[in-house]
């Protein structure tokens, strides 16, 4: 009977360590822009600014177009991370703006990929991705863990 304890216990701690390791656990979000950006970098608080339309460009003066995920768990740590928003919070932010008229909330895609590859197609785009789907159409310009 111990040998079989044993024997899960190496097993559970294999996986542990193998998960440890592993890509997935090591994730990272990221904000993209597309590769013609000039912008090498840009702070939390720009980020914030950006999604959130209160300005409608980049630090530079170029139009900036946000584009999002409709829902997700990429969609969650980013309104957390870079907003500072719940989603119930975030919905009533867009509420009291489109009713207002001050701003539009930004685009929103069904899929990472779909965000890369508007990111990839539109020069004033910006968006978020998880850092495993960084590939040389898009540019990082932020970093959350």
């Amino acid at each position: 009977m111990f040998s079989k304890y044993s024997s899960l216990l190496k097993i559970c701690t294999t996986v542990l360590f193998i998960s440890s390791i592993s890509p997935l656990s090591q994730a990272e979000l990221v904000v993209i822009v597309n590769p013609e950006n000039t912008l090498t970098t840009l702070s939390h608080a720009s980020v914030r600014k950006i999604f959130l339309r209160k300005v409608k460009s980049f630090p530079d003066g170029t139009l900036a177009r946000p584009s999002e995920l409709e829902s997700g768990n990429e969609r969650d740590k980013f309104n957390t991370k870079f907003l500072k928003k719940t989603e119930s919070s975030l919905s009533s932010y867009w509420a009291r703006m489109l009713f207002s008229g001050k701003a539009n909330p930004p685009r929103q895609f069904n899929s990472q990929k779909a965000i890369k590859t508007y990111v990839a197609s539109t020069p004033d785009a910006i968006g978020y991705i998880d850092s495993s789907n960084v590939d040389s159409s898009i540019k990082v310009i932020a970093v959350h863990k």
